[in-house]
Formats: C-alpha cells, structure tokens, sequence
C-alpha cells in the first residue's frame, strides 16, 4: 500500500486536534436525548465531550404509536450497539410523528456520525433539513462528515461538493453559534470563503506556514 504524503498526514494531524479542542459539550461523538419520561443513560456512561442534541419532544403517555416511544426504542438499540434497529425505530418515529422528523433523522445522523457509516450520516442530516430547514446544527455536522472524505493534491485539502456551502449555511443560520468558529477554521482549511448575512464572501484567513 503507498503511503500518503507527509502534507496529508499533517492535515489529518490538525483535523483530530480541532475535533479534540471543541468545547467539551460539543465533541464529534454523538449520544442523542431522550425525553424526560425515559430512563436516564446507564451508571458509568460519561457524558464528558459529547454534544447534546435535539431532545425528542415530551409526551404526556408515551404508547406503542408514538414517535417518542419510537425514539426511545432507537436510542436503546444505538447504546447496545445494534444500529440497524435503531435506524429502523427512527424510521418509525417518523411515521408516527411528522411533525418531529427533523428531529429524529438528526439523532439517526449523529448515531450513524459515531458508528462511522459517515455516508448515511449525510442522507440522514440531508433528511433532517428537509424536514426542517432552520436546523443549524446539522449543516454543521454534515460539514464535519463531508470533510472526513476529503482528499489532498499536492499539498491542498479538497472537500466533497457541498462542504463548505454546508458550513456556510451553519453560519447563517447562527453566525454566533457555539460552532461558529470551528466552521469558519473548516472553511479555511480548504481554502474556501466565509460568507456574509449580504450574500459577499470574504476570503477566510489562511493558516500561517
């Protein structure tokens, strides 16, 4: 097998330091929330550098027919291990409760962010802004899952299509969210531009040799 160039080896180098510098509430590997009425995580799980995400909306019964109780089920076989039931549980709460898909295919992504099947990540956060089009969060980590696939020439990072309009919309959507700035050293890194509220860009600053 032919080794890669020294130039990507430090590219990957500073995109696991980035990952391990995020606030320690908001690191790459995902546990998604359930609803109050669900019995908390087991004793002993750590919660130190996970991201919260989107809580699962609170029912006053949870029954059978319920995308809560769904998501509940799904979030059960993800801590087991067992992904494929998970999604398939999620699919279900989607079924059941519409109006809250955005929410599920979010935590589908995130558990499919952690498990490393990074491509149905995508189509799972692709789903969830289609349910939900204002949901930030999840340009932002679909730009994560994009530049896992990156490649180098020469000595430049190239991202799949997509990445940076990715991050760019996490921007607009919260220019001062708590990934604000993680977007903006993502967009320098492969050398795109961050763009304003006014549709402009500006040239992201580079990285200092």
């Amino acid at each position: 097998m032919l080794s890669r160039p020294n130039k990507w080896r430090s590219h990957q180098i500073w995109f696991i330091s980035h990952l391990l510098t995020l606030p320690a509430t908001s690191g790459f590997f995902f546990v998604p929330e359930l609803p109050s009425k669900h019995t908390p995580p087991p004793t002993g799980v750590t919660t130190t550098s996970q991201i919260n995400l989107a809580q699962t909306p609170a029912k006053p019964t949870l029954k059978p027919t319920t995308g809560p109780y769904h998501s509940g089920l799904a979030d059960a076989y993800a801590k087991s291990g067992q992904t494929d039931k998970a999604v398939a549980e999620w699919a279900t709460a989607v079924q059941n409760d519409p109006a809250n898909a955005g929410t599920y295919y979010f935590n589908e992504g995130a558990v499919l962010t952690n498990t490393g099947k990074v491509d149905e990540a995508i189509a799972a956060f692709d789903q969830a802004l289609q349910a939900d089009p204002t949901r930030a969060d999840a340009y932002y980590w679909k730009g994560v899952d994009l530049m896992g696939k990156a490649t180098v020439k020469g000595d430049k990072m190239v991202a799949p299509a997509g990445t940076a309009e990715a991050f760019n919309k996490y921007l607009e959507l919260a220019p001062a969210g708590k990934y604000a700035d993680p977007a903006k050293q993502m967009l320098a890194t492969i050398g795109a531009t961050v763009e304003t509220s006014y549709g402009k860009g500006k040239t992201a600053p580079k990285k200092k040799p």
